[in-house]
């Protein structure tokens, strides 16, 4: 992948924006005529003033989103053509209007009450917001022998592999080592003779039900299909169900299928209570009773707000706390908007959550009721089609060209270039026939969902799913104070700066993916004209005169430098070497504080050396080694060239970092038995064991036998990000302001920047004096076992056991471990990656006495050191630890 591409599909995130910039979507016109040579949409013309704005954007002199933000008066207004009712002019206001009455008048397609009657009034309150109280759970009777639960399978949508059955028999078993939550209930059913996972029983119940069953010995029994139990089951539930009744006997079964496949599940559960002595004395009675009563009440707190609508609230509570927190970035007609949610029925309110959660299509009805194709998008109607049906339409409505087209991006190219030409007039009415009935939201309702959703989690990859993983306990976020004294965006202007640029950042990535270069450089110049001529001043204040750089992250400036550093990695792809050091110069001059430095450094001082401009590259390197904010592999590299470079008669003077940098690693040799001994093919060998492996695991084999009888682990990084966000758990999460915004993040927002040490300076150091007395071990038993499960930023549960972990303290020692937390907490960005391949452990004495550690760097054939893997080397050869690298070479005979 091209350098910083990944970074810039972070930002982009999960979910692909509608373009609503007038730029992005004139550069989106101009991208889909470039590739199939057709205009988006069905004679679709641009009003006059919106004409001149797309011919400005082309000429690199559209209006900013600032200056489209501060349009809001003087608007003159319009009459619906439909209702004749009258209508601020505004491209918002019209299509809200607009969207409002497609809905009344298609009320067909969705649940009865989708629409309110009349259009929510301007003055909506946000009270509506504000969640219903639950009344007293009544206490009811079981008439059957033992207790009963009619309650919820959840988490399906982790476990929909196994498949569901009306009236299968379930069973629940306890999941007391579940790191994420010790109360968790498992539900399973069997499948083909196996025991598959269902799902969970919610999280709320679960938190009830497992004292009784750990502490009171409930038991989930079978019922006996008797006269009496089918009596009451026939006075509980529909005649239909009781006729499986013998058939679904057993310590629990599935009551009904739910309407989406994963939608929670009703169940009903069987269970009896049983004592280890038979019976409870008035006490223990009492404290059973109590719980079971909290059981009840859980269980009908669940029913009155299952799972199947649980997103419905999660959603109402993210909007109701963007509107709370972030007012000031939304116009009154967007609140109206906004708030116009709530007027809908439930079933309405869940319809159009679950259309926006899908992956866009179409904005399409039924063809009876399309009374002017004009309106719609050729493209979005042919990608609802699918393969067979495209290649059904142009085998019998297209020309025949006698070309065959396999895949769908090729029919759709050819369907819309025969559209463009005019050589099918009757294209669109087949297209529609074909389509049927379909609906997508309108482009305002998916760009302020966007935004709500954006403004809470502050990332592109956490979506309203998040929710659901934290009410099931798939993922256990940890617990910290959130403390706001400023806003992220400042003003509304911000906001629609940023989100202008990463509609043009989804553009270039979009473009890059379909190889249209053009494109890709229409994108990057716009970078550098929106970027270095508007907002450098911007990112610099932000970390040069304040201790929140992180800040920074959530500015237009911030896109347009990832695009630019894509750009480079383009343009080096493509050789255009004085492009890549123009954009490489712009960036370095504008941007003077930031840890990219030094890979923009890097790049021109290489760029420069291609153009065989060796001065200049030089002393590009030079500058780069004296700069502050470069730093670990970077320098290192830098360090390397100015030595390369800087022979007589260059330079005659050896800078003072030479011996340091030209230090011996030292290097073991292994030979090993390869399966193939192909150029280019991934390196295998057969193992000490006869079985295959790579070559990490081929050198745990043989530092196991013959290295000297050391145990270990390939791990990498992962290892050490473990061990220090256990050992400062308490300083990552302690109570800083402005670091934590809602509570699903999993690491403070300065983490990444020089902000994190200074901030907590003081108590990182009284950590690490700890670490370095001894203390380390102690220190991280206690973190594991109170923060066992609960996910933080560069922890691996799952991967490292605590005896693992408490070996690699222990071998380690204070002082080296100390020294190494202390290079992360400083700079966890530039130090978090590149160590070595193999943390090894022994114990010459017994009780854990005498230990040792030694670091590894695997190399198979052809295989050489990362400059960030030489300079982790370095570091580690200066704390004293054991380091060295391993080369894996085939046997002579290979």
């Amino acid at each position: 992948m091209l350098h910083g591409r990944e970074s810039l599909v972070r930002i982009i995130g999960k979910r692909r924006r509608t373009f609503t910039s007038h730029l992005a979507r004139g550069l989106h016109s101009e991208a889909v005529v470039a590739i199939f040579g057709y205009s988006a949409s069905f004679e679709a013309k641009l009003s006059d003033s919106a004409k001149n704005e797309a011919s400005a954007d082309d000429d690199g002199g559209a209006r900013t989103a600032a200056e489209r933000g501060s349009e809001t008066n003087g608007l003159e207004r319009v009459s619906c053509p439909v209702c004749g009712a009258s209508v601020r002019g505004d491209d918002f206001s019209v299509n809200y209007h607009l969207e409002l009455g497609l809905v009344e008048s298609r009320a067909e397609l969705t649940d009865e009450g989708f629409a309110k009657d009349k259009m929510l009034s301007t003055c909506c309150a946000l009270s509506i917001f504000k969640s219903k109280k639950n009344g007293p759970c009544e206490d009811k009777k079981d008439t059957m022998h033992g207790l009963s639960l009619e309650t919820f399978i959840v988490g399906r949508r982790f476990h929909e592999k196994a498949e569901l059955q009306e009236g299968a028999r379930i069973y629940v078993l306890r999941d007391p080592e579940n790191a994420r939550d010790d109360n968790a209930i498992k539900v399973f059913c069997e499948d083909q003779g196996n025991r598959a996972l269902l799902g969970y029983l919610p999280r709320e119940l679960a938190k009830y039900l497992s004292p009784l069953i750990d502490s009171y010995s409930l038991k989930f029994e079978e019922e006996e299909g008797g006269e009496t139990s089918g009596e009451t089951l026939v006075g509980s539930f529909p005649q239909r169900r009781c006729s499986r009744l013998k058939k679904a006997a057993g310590k629990g079964f599935i009551l009904a299928m739910p309407k989406h496949p994963l939608d929670a599940v009703p169940i009903m559960l069987f269970c009896e209570k049983v004592d280890h002595h038979n019976e409870l004395d008035c006490e223990g009675q009492q404290v059973f009773n109590l719980l079971w009563e909290k059981v009840l009440y859980a269980n009908e707190s669940v029913k009155a707000h299952p799972f199947s609508v649980k997103y419905q609230k999660n959603f109402s509570l993210m909007l109701e706390d963007v509107l709370n927190k972030h007012s000031h970035l939304f116009t009154n007609e967007e609140k109206e908007f906004l708030g116009s949610f709530c007027s809908l029925s439930d079933d309405g309110q869940r319809l159009l959550i679950r259309l926006y959660t899908r992956k866009a299509t179409g904005y399409l009805c039924s063809f009876n009721s399309v009374a002017d194709s004009s309106i719609y998008d050729m493209g979005e109607i042919l990608d609802v089609l699918s393969v067979s049906e495209m290649r059904q339409i142009s085998k019998h409505v297209l020309p025949k060209n006698g070309i065959h087209y396999g895949r769908k991006q090729e029919l759709l190219g050819y369907i819309l270039s025969s559209y463009s030409n005019g050589a099918c007039p009757l294209l669109p009415k087949v297209v529609l026939e074909h389509v049927g009935k379909c609906v997508q939201i309108s482009s305002a309702v998916d760009t302020s969902f966007w935004r709500i959703q954006r403004l809470f989690f502050l990332n592109g990859e956490q979506e309203l799913s998040t929710f659901l993983l934290a009410d099931i306990g798939i993922i256990k976020f940890p617990e910290y104070t959130c403390t706001v004294t400023r806003p992220i965006f400042k003003c509304r202007n911000d906001l629609l700066e940023y989100e202008e640029a990463v509609e043009v950042a989804q553009l270039m990535d979009e473009a890059i993916d379909e190889n249209n270069m053009e494109m890709v450089c229409r994108c990057t110049n716009i970078s550098v004209t929106r970027m270095l001529s508007h907002f450098s001043a911007e990112i610099n204040s932000f970390h040069c005169q304040t201790q929140l750089g992180f800040f920074s992250h959530f500015s237009a400036s911030w896109v347009y430098s990832k695009m630019l550093t894509l750009g480079v990695s383009v343009y080096e792809r493509e050789h255009r070497y004085e492009d890549a050091i123009r954009l490489l110069k712009e960036l370095l001059k504008k941007i003077t504080c930031d840890s990219r430095r030094g890979y923009w450094t890097l790049r021109l001082s290489v760029d420069l050396e291609h153009l065989a401009r060796f001065s200049e590259s030089l002393s590009v390197a030079e500058e780069g080694v004296e700069d502050p904010w470069i730093r670990a592999g970077s320098k290192l590299a830098l360090q390397r060239r100015v030595l390369r470079l800087g022979k007589p008669p260059r330079r005659w003077k050896v800078p003072s970092y030479a011996e340091c940098v030209k230090r011996i690693i030292k290097e073991v040799v292994i030979t090993g038995r390869p399966l193939t001994n192909e150029t280019g093919a991934k390196n295998i060998f057969y193992g000490y064991d006869g079985e295959l492996c790579g070559v990490e695991q081929l050198a745990l084999q043989y530092y196991a036998r013959e290295g000297g009888g050391w145990h270990g682990i390939h791990s990498e990084s992962g290892i050490w990000m473990t061990i220090f966000g256990l050992l400062l758990w308490d300083v990552i999460f302690s109570d800083v302001p402005n670091v934590f915004r809602s509570k699903f993040q999993i690491a403070p927002l300065d983490l990444l920047t020089d902000d994190f040490y200074l901030m907590r300076k003081i108590s990182i150091e009284s950590k690490l004096q700890k670490i370095q007395e001894g203390m380390a071990e102690e220190m991280l038993i206690t973190s594991f076992q109170l923060h066992q499960g609960t996910a933080c930023h560069g922890i691996n549960w799952d991967k490292y056991s605590l005896c693992d972990l408490r070996a690699a303290v222990s071998c380690i020692g204070g002082h080296c471990l100390a020294s190494l937390c202390r290079h992360l907490a400083m700079d966890y960005k530039s130090w978090s990656s590149g160590m070595p391949d193999l943390l090894l452990w022994r114990f010459r004495g017994g009780d854990r006495d005498g230990g040792e550690a030694k670091l590894v760097e695997v190399k198979g054939p052809r295989d050489r050191l990362s400059e960030q893997q030489r300079a982790w080397i370095f570091t580690l050869m200066d704390c004293g630890l054991n380091t060295e690298v391993c080369k894996v070479s085939p046997s002579p005979k290979f």
